[in-house]
Order: structure tokens, then sequence, then C-alpha cells
């Protein structure tokens, strides 16, 4: 098969380093002199790949942009950790491969950092922090703010970049040899004229040092793992990645069996009573019968004057009979109720001896006898009942009573006494200027007291007195 050789883009003076003008993305140089392999960057970058001695590294500062921004699909720890998480050169949280003698710079200036600090960790579960050749200046989200790392030989060769504040917002990094030696002058010799451009050639240079250097010294990840470093248990089950298990009691019977469930439940693991009938769940109970039993017990064991209760398990009724005798007495009731109408039946109501009987109804209720009802509270002294005539009795006034009754003796025409008048200590009075008649029925006088009679002036006609005759003349008979 026929080869052509291919030249690189070079230069034979000291320190001459190539232009990001000089070079497409992936395009390589090299400097003859200096011995140092150059390639520019998908970032628009010229790097230094590697010298002729592993000695000889140059140290780059590699300045990454970060920023913090919501969680998609597209970054490899969505829906794990915090929902914020970081991009990187406005990418989410890619792989990124560090090179040992370089010095990488994550820059933390932008607003969107703050309160979440960028650090290293040799898991993504940050349980155990890298700190080796890392420094920090300022705070996240401020001016100025980076951290930043300085890759060694030592350096592991997976190391996970995350917030120390908030869980699984960035992803893992990869430390790898820059070191290409070991080209003998039949793969790489002074100029050009004995790299071949093979398919076959290439590959077979690039995966002998690509694998010896960087994959064979790689943490296998978790992407391509096909077995955990140290096996766990799974409920109890050890489990290594290598082969499934099965959980019992979940996919498996045993004693985590959590198969059964109340609603899946045909029996109860221990029976149970109710109301001392026993119940497992297999069968319903009837406690009919009980219940009438025990209510039966609790009548029949009961005692109750003139009352005989008898309970019939035939079909479960009480029957309760009072004797002919009925109530012999209603003393041992403080509050007797009626079922009716109380009917005397010819008899009396009679209280005990010299006892008074009070007829006194609940709350706003009236006393009413015969269609009358009458107050419940006492009048005053000298009142009498008086009727609404809508059968309404209440205590008035004589004086009040308008147009029933004699006010004054005045409306009587012809007043009679039941009895004699006494005036105790009062006086007989007409109206102002108005006479006094005291005139007999018939052949009747007017008798005065033997005492006689006092005048207004004092004086005192008696019967034995000079003036009996003057007494005649009126009339009067003294006594």
């Amino acid at each position: 098969m026929a080869t052509t050789p291919i030249k690189l883009k070079r230069s034979n003076t000291i320190s001459v380093i190539p232009d990001t003008s000089d070079l497409i993305e992936g395009e390589v140089a090299l400097n003859t002199v200096d011995k140092k392999l150059y390639v520019r960057n998908d970032s628009s970058t010229v790097i230094t790949l590697a010298n002729h001695y592993a000695t000889d590294f140059d140290v780059n500062v590699v300045t990454f942009k970060v920023t913090v921004a919501t969680s998609t699909s597209a970054h490899p720890y969505h829906g794990t950790g915090s929902s914020n998480k970081y991009k990187i050169n406005g990418v989410f949280s890619p792989y990124i491969k560090l090179i040992p003698k370089n010095t990488y710079r994550f820059d933390q200036s932008d607003s969107t950092n703050s309160g979440h600090p960028l650090r290293f960790y040799l898991d993504a579960g940050k349980s155990t922090a890298f700190t080796t050749g890392v420094t920090t200046n300022g705070t996240p989200g401020s001016a100025g703010a980076y951290t930043q790392i300085i890759v060694s030989d030592s350096t592991p060769s997976v190391l996970h970049y995350q917030c120390s504040a908030h869980g699984y917002m960035g992803w893992a990094a990869t430390t790898s040899t820059r070191n290409l030696t070991g080209f003998d002058t039949d793969d790489l010799s002074e100029g050009s004229s004995n790299l071949y451009y093979t398919t076959s050639r290439v590959n077979s240079a690039i995966d002998s040092r690509v694998n010896a250097s960087f994959i064979n010294n790689l943490t296998i990840v978790a992407d391509t793992a096909t077995a955990l470093a140290n096996a766990r248990t799974i409920g109890g089950v050890s489990f290594d990645g290598t082969a499934n298990i099965n959980l019992p009691g979940v996919n498996a019977s045993g004693n985590q069996d959590t198969s059964g469930n109340a609603a899946t439940a045909t029996a109860l693991e221990n029976a149970r009573t109710i109301h001392g009938v026993s119940f497992d769940g297999t069968a319903n109970i009837d406690l009919s019968e009980v219940i009438q039993d025990t209510v039966g017990a609790m009548f029949s064991s009961n005692t109750e004057t003139n009352i005989t209760a008898t309970y019939q398990d035939s079909d479960g009724t009480i029957d309760l009979v009072v004797s002919a005798s009925g109530l012999a007495s209603v003393a041992a009731d403080s509050t007797p109720q009626l079922g009716g109408d109380l009917d005397v039946n010819g008899n009396s109501i009679v209280s005990a001896s010299n006892g008074n009987i009070a007829i006194t109804p609940n709350g706003s209720g009236k006393v009413i006898i015969d269609g009358l009802s009458h107050p419940v509270a006492d009048g005053n002294a000298g009142q009498v009942l008086k009727t609404d005539g809508s059968g309404n009795l209440a205590f008035a006034s004589v004086g009040s009573l308008a147009g029933a009754g004699i006010q004054n003796v005045s409306d009587d025409s012809s007043p009679q006494l039941g009895g004699n008048l006494d005036v105790v200590t009062h006086s007989i009075v007409s109206t102002s200027n108005r006479d006094i008649n005291l005139t007999p029925n018939g052949s009747g006088k007017v008798v005065v007291s033997s005492t006689g009679i006092e005048f207004s002036d004092g004086s005192v006609q008696t019967a034995a007195g000079a003036d009996k005759g003057f007494a005649i003349a009126m009339g009067i008979a003294l006594g």
C-alpha cells in the first residue's frame, strides 16, 4: 500500500510558539529546536501538548468560566441533588480532562455563582475533599473569585468538582499524562519524512501510548463499571453489581415478606374475640343472640317493685307486667310525673296533718283552676283578684277597679251599713259649707249617746242639761 508522508507545520527557531491564526482547530505544529508540540484546541487556544522530555512540560494556565443555571436533562446528575447545576464554558458540567503540570482556574466571578463555592472531592458524594494544590480567591459571585488547582503527577486520576454547599451540581475531571516520549526515529524523526499517515500506524501508536499512560491508570467510572469496588448490602442481601438480587419479602418469600396486607388478607394471624365470640376473619359473626341474652339478663336479674320483667328467648322480646295493685305510693319518687290527667275518682287531694297543698307551676307556667289562670306571685295587702274577661286573674287595688264595685260611698244613692259605723279617730265631714243631715226613717229618732253632744266651741249638752228642750226641738233624743 502506498503511503504519503505528512509534514507538520514546524519551526526551527528557539521559543517560537504558533499563533491562533497559524493553526485551525485540531491542527498540530512542531518546534524542532525546543522539541515541543503544539495544538489549537476547541477554545481557540494554542496549548503545548508535549516535548521530548517529560520534565520539560510548560506550565499553562487554563481558565474555565463557571456559571450556575437550572438543571436540564443535559446534566449528568439531572434530577439528583440540587436543582441548580454548574455550567463550564456554557456547557452543563462536562467531563473535564486535566493535564499534569498545568494550572486550571475555575472562574466564579459570575453573579450566578453566589452561594455555590466550587471544590474538589474524591467522590461525587463529597465524603472526602481533595485540597492538594487547590487554592481559592474571593467570594463566589463577586469579581475576581475563583478556585484553582495545579495538577501534578500525584493528583488522583479522577476528581469530582462539586459545590461545597449543595449536592451534585458538577461532574468529574480526569488527569492524564502528556508524556509522548518513546517514539523512535522511525515514528517521528527530525522533519516529517518518516511520519506516515496510515490508519493502522496512527491508531497503533496512539492506542499503545494512551492505553499505557492514561486509560490503564483511570479508576473505572459508573458509566462503564461492571462491578462495585466494594460490595454493599441491600435489605441484608450482598450486592456488588455483577448479578441481580432478590429481596426476601419484596420479590421472593422470606423473613421480610411484605407481600400480604390488609387489602388481601383472608384471616387474622391470631384470632380475637368480639363480645365473647371468636373471630379470625374467615367468616362473619352474628352477635344478635349475644346481645339479646345480655339485655335479657339485665332485666331478669333486676328487681322492680310491682313490675315483673320476663325475657322471652324464643322471640328475643321482654314482657313487662305491672301488678294489679298499681303503685302503692309516689312518696318514694321525689319528682313524680303523670303520663295523663290525674283522676281523683271522687277522692280528695289531702296533705299531711296541717300541711299546705302547694300548686306551683314551673318557670313561667301558671296555675289554672276551672279555666281561670291565677297569678303566680302574691299581690299587695288589701288587693283583690280581678279578671280580664279572658280567664286571666290578676291582683288589683279596689280603687283601680273602673266601673266595678264602689270607689266612693257618694256613688251609692242609698248606702247601707252591715254593722256599726266606726269612724275610729276620724270625723264625718260634709263638703264645703254643706249641712250634715241625720234623718231617721219614719218614726225613728236620732239617738245621741248619754255623754251628750259636743259643740265646736267645746260646750257639751247632755240629757240632764238645761238645753234638753233644744235637743228635743232639734228632734235629737239625748240618751
